[in-house]
């Protein structure tokens, strides 16, 4: 039988919602991160349903919980929301609060009622494994929380000494797969009031700083912690494409918007393998 997702609020977080599994084996946590004026929902369409509808093809979200995270992005600065993200992820990773899992028959819509009557939904005992998806800006507040996370561990580390390290690499956010969708780390191309707001070139230039200079970076090398895989499409007149020296390289497709490239639908399937598959087994040119 096909897994079904359920979708539950996020207590105490506004907008945000998550997508649970209704299976016993769950092992990832996928949190999605919408960009500039973007939303947790319509930016994501239609991951909400084709992970169900196109489970077949793409087995790895029926172990999958999702979490559709929702922040001010345009008011709120990159490392306000940066360190918002780090509570929200700690609010779910590596182990979910109960209370998501308490299924409430009464709360959902009386066309599936009946069949969900009865159900409890599983929890898991903790994530294995963390993936964090942005869109647009969503990679730049990804990008910063994970510096955050990872000079927060550094710190710690050295306080608690080597016994404890491991465990705090496992439960830190630099332990997590980086997958992004049109990235704004390079900053955005259009003229205009949105090229102004959007244009923040700062903030590679940061990244890279923080890296080249940290203590940690020369045990980082290829394995650094913000090495992300970046999917552009070629339509894009938003932001400009690049990668950083330690990711994976760009991955493009063809004819798709800056917008669109996040969307997947049953034509354009790419998002929904490259949000989740692990690298050795992904690759662009495999998939519609």
């Amino acid at each position: 039988m096909a897994v079904r997702h359920i979708q539950r609020p996020v207590a105490g977080w506004e907008k945000s919602y998550a997508l649970l599994a209704d299976c016993s084996e769950k092992e990832t946590a996928v949190v999605f991160v919408h960009g500039f004026r973007g939303h947790s929902r319509t930016t994501w369409l239609l991951f909400q349903t084709l992970v169900d509808q196109l489970q077949a093809s793409y087995p790895a979200w029926s172990s999958a919980d999702l979490f559709f995270y929702s922040y001010d992005s345009f008011t709120e600065g990159v490392n306000v929301n940066a360190e918002r993200l780090l509570r929200f992820v700690s609010a779910v990773f590596p182990v979910p609060s109960p209370t998501l899992f308490n299924l409430r028959i009464d709360r959902l819509p009386a066309s599936v009622r009946e069949s969900y009557k009865g159900i409890v939904l599983p929890t898991p005992d903790q994530y294995r494994r963390l993936v964090l998806v942005g869109h647009s800006m969503g990679g730049v507040v990804i990008r910063a929380a994970v510096l955050m996370s990872l000079k927060r561990s550094l710190h710690l580390a050295a306080e608690v000494g080597e016994g404890l390290k491991a465990e705090l690499e496992s439960r830190s956010l630099p332990n997590a797969e980086v997958r992004l969708f049109a990235p704004a780390h390079f900053g955005a191309n259009p003229a205009g009031w949105l090229g102004v707001v959007l244009n923040i070139p700062f903030v590679g230039d940061l990244v890279r700083a923080w890296l080249c200079f940290g203590q940690a970076y020369g045990e980082l090398g290829a394995n650094s912690p913000l090495r992300a895989r970046a999917l552009w499409g070629t339509g894009d007149i938003v932001v400009t494409a690049g990668e950083y020296e330690h990711d994976y390289p760009s991955e493009y497709v063809s004819n798709v918007s800056h917008s669109d490239v996040c969307k997947p639908t049953h034509e354009y399937t790419l998002p929904l393998g490259f949000a989740v598959a692990p690298h050795l087994t992904w690759n662009v040119g495999s998939s519609n």
